[in-house]
């Protein structure tokens, strides 16, 4: 093609498209000539339509904007709480089965403190699953800041400190701690009060406090008249006052923090079996109340009344994880917690006087079972993922029988056979004396006393007259 030719092309190219251009502004002026104006009613359903999508979009943001700031301020609270002395775990907790230790103490000493309540909690976010495994204070195992000497691990908090604690945790359980939370106990009361309390079954311990006597000490004297009508149960509260908080009605019921503590403390009128299982169902509680809607708002105010009386180990850059997992934990669940599948389980002990490894006084220990620490070793590390999960083929099911909460595998082996002090039992510093007063004597009817004997008359005097020379 010639130059002419294609410059006479463009030029008819151009007009072409000017002229569609003006036929599409014409076509335009023509429907808008004709629009139909909306009618009042159409208007209004358009307002409404623009107001909610707008109140939802404010909505939207406003929750991502709480939520952003939520972490933040959890974030900084953790770094006000955080122990740099133990190591944090790079699990992603939203992604991958973790454990945490929780650990109570009864003394303001946040370092080393005896840890006088120890639950381990193994969570699978993948399955929704737990497993709250609780552990007796008494119970007799190998202390690694002691040379792997056994003793109570209650003693590994004094020892050791934290980090001792969690050696102590992982060699009777056979399974890696990732993540702790240490709280003592007033800090307890804070938590479950910011939650607006947690329902537990309040358990009749009206019999056990009857015969119960005190031990002589300034915490536990003897219960006084007022408090002893056999109408209800008491124990001391977070400040030491003895008898302190009462239950009078026994059941399910919603408890604050002062008689949550008391649950979670009691053991004189039972024994420490139970008191372990009460602690576990409380740690149950408070983790269902602390991933619902209503806990997962407070989160801030939680921490914020504990901080001064909690540790962990947790990373204030982990939160976002927790958070996440929070909102999949309640995304399935709906409006029940229950949902989230929380088992409790318990290590079984048999009590004994003796002469520990650690120590030079007899002391009462709670020597495991090789059979319950296998068996909850085993669940641990299936619901974590670190074995094939295997099937009970011979298990059954009985409406009609009463099964046990918290679940305690039986044993029969015990981890030490244990050589029985001989000795007296007061020679203990753990001797409580039995200050049950005995029965005073019945006494005895007096001798009735015998009548005197009468004197005999004497004899008549002979007559002199009458003697021989």
């Amino acid at each position: 093609m010639s130059q002419g030719n294609l410059e006479n092309s463009l030029e008819q190219e151009t007009v072409t498209e000017t002229k569609k251009t003006k036929d599409d502004r014409g076509r335009r002026r023509d429907r808008d000539k004709k629009k139909v104006p909306l009618s009042k009613k159409q208007k209004i359903k358009r307002g409404i339509i623009i107001g909610v999508v707008s109140v939802l979009l404010l909505s939207i943001g406003a929750g991502a904007f709480y939520v952003w700031c939520t972490i933040n301020h959890a974030g900084d609270v953790l770094n006000q709480i955080k122990d740099t002395n133990t190591n944090t775990s790079d699990k992603k907790v939203n992604e991958e089965p973790f454990t945490v230790l929780f650990i109570g103490i009864d003394e303001d000493d946040m370092d080393n403190s005896l840890a006088d309540s120890l639950i381990l909690a193994a969570v699978n976010p993948k399955t929704k699953q737990a497993d709250l495994v609780s552990i007796p204070r008494d119970t007799y195992t190998q202390i690694p800041c002691e040379n792997n000497a056994r003793d109570k691990i209650t003693h590994s908090g004094a020892y050791g400190g934290t980090t001792c604690t969690i050696g102590a945790v992982e060699n009777l359980l056979g399974v890696k701690v990732d993540f702790y939370f240490k709280i003592n106990f007033k800090g307890f009361v804070s938590i479950v009060d910011a939650l607006g309390g947690v329902e537990m079954d309040v358990p009749d311990l009206r019999e056990g406090y009857a015969a119960w006597e005190g031990t002589g000490e300034i915490d536990f004297p003897a219960p006084p008249a007022d408090k002893r009508d056999g109408s209800q149960w008491c124990d001391v509260d977070s400040w030491r006052t003895p008898y302190a908080v009462c239950f009078d009605t026994f059941g399910k019921q919603v408890v604050n923090g002062e008689e949550a503590l008391t649950l979670a403390r009691t053991r004189h009128y039972d024994n420490d079996q139970g008191r372990s299982a009460r602690q576990a169902e409380m740690i149950k509680a408070i983790a269902k109340k602390m991933i619902s809607f209503d806990g997962f708002m407070k989160i801030n105010e939680i921490l914020e009344s504990a901080k001064d009386m909690l540790r962990t180990n947790i990373d204030s850059s982990q939160v976002a994880d927790f958070f996440t997992l929070a909102q999949n934990l309640l995304s399935g669940m709906g409006d029940n917690v229950d949902n989230f599948a929380m088992r409790t389980l318990q290590v079984e002990t048999a009590g004994y006087l003796f002469v520990g490894e650690a120590s030079s006084q007899p002391l009462y220990y709670g020597v495991p079972y090789v059979e319950n620490l296998a068996a909850i070793t085993n669940e641990l590390k299936m619901l974590l993922g670190l074995t094939p999960l295997s099937i009970d083929t011979t298990f059954s099911y009985n409406v009609n029988v009463d099964y046990p909460v918290p679940l305690i595998y039986k044993g029969s082996t015990l981890t030490v056979t244990p050589t029985p002090y001989q000795g007296d039992s007061s020679d203990s510093p753990d001797y409580v004396p039995d200050t049950t007063p005995s029965e005073p004597e019945t006494p005895t009817e007096p001798e009735t006393p015998t009548e005197p004997e009468k004197p005999t008359d004497p004899e008549p005097p002979t007559d002199p007259g009458t003697e021989s020379n």
